[in-house]
């Protein structure tokens, strides 16, 4: 989102990592609609408070970014499976965060251009491996291999970075029957590193056979 509208690249983006993990794109409009500021239903597939206030109990959109990768479940289209296969490529953030092409896993990195192939992905992170001291050193370089090259439109320089700003620290503790797990956002900047949300979830453990 930029001022409450959606940032059609990064819209584009994530429709390619739909395709990637063989996922409708629909969901794309359903989960811009439930950020954006206004209450217009985006076409082909958007729902706005028209569509939750119809269920059983009736909410309304969020109009904001969502705050944790859970929050999905209340969207339309977001079931628990979707999620699942979601989750270990996407994260909530505050704010538009470039990819650090350096640790994306090999499907986010084909939602950088259209139409790149599993095989695309796993070269892309073939080539990470080869660079010096397995990493890129500078965005160019990627964006210089013959799986970005080319493309149309061509990927967007300013979406990639060599360097992260945010992390995730999880921890899990076992007491008794139950499990307690943590996991803290970190946001690294020239000012030090703050502590910006902590989310701890219990869940019981598996009992033994």
């Amino acid at each position: 989102m930029v001022a409450g509208q959606a940032d059609e690249p990064a819209v584009d983006r994530y429709k390619h990592l739909l395709e990637a993990l063989d996922l409708p794109v629909e969901l794309a409009d359903a989960l811009v609609d439930w950020m954006d500021a206004d209450v217009n239903v985006r076409f082909p597939d958007g729902a706005e408070d028209q569509t939750y206030l119809l269920l059983q109990p009736a909410y309304r959109t969020s109009n904001q970014p969502l705050a944790d990768v859970s929050e999905l479940r209340v969207i339309r289209g977001y079931e628990p499976e979707v999620i699942e296969v979601l989750r270990p490529h996407v994260i909530a953030l505050p704010g538009p965060t470039p990819i650090n092409i350096n640790t994306a896993t090999a499907t986010v990195l084909r939602s950088l251009a259209p139409q790149l192939s599993e095989m695309d992905g796993a070269n892309l992170v073939s080539a990470r491996a080869a660079a010096a001291e397995e990493a890129f050193v500078d965005v160019g370089a990627f964006l210089a291999l013959p799986e970005m090259a080319g493309k149309q439109p061509p990927p967007d320089a300013a979406a990639v970075s060599v360097s992260s700003e945010w992390f995730v620290f999880e921890g899990q503790a076992n007491v008794g029957q139950a499990s307690a797990r943590l996991a803290t956002l970190l946001h690294r900047s020239s000012q030090g590193v703050d502590v910006i949300q902590r989310r701890r979830e219990f869940v019981p453990l598996p009992e033994a056979e």
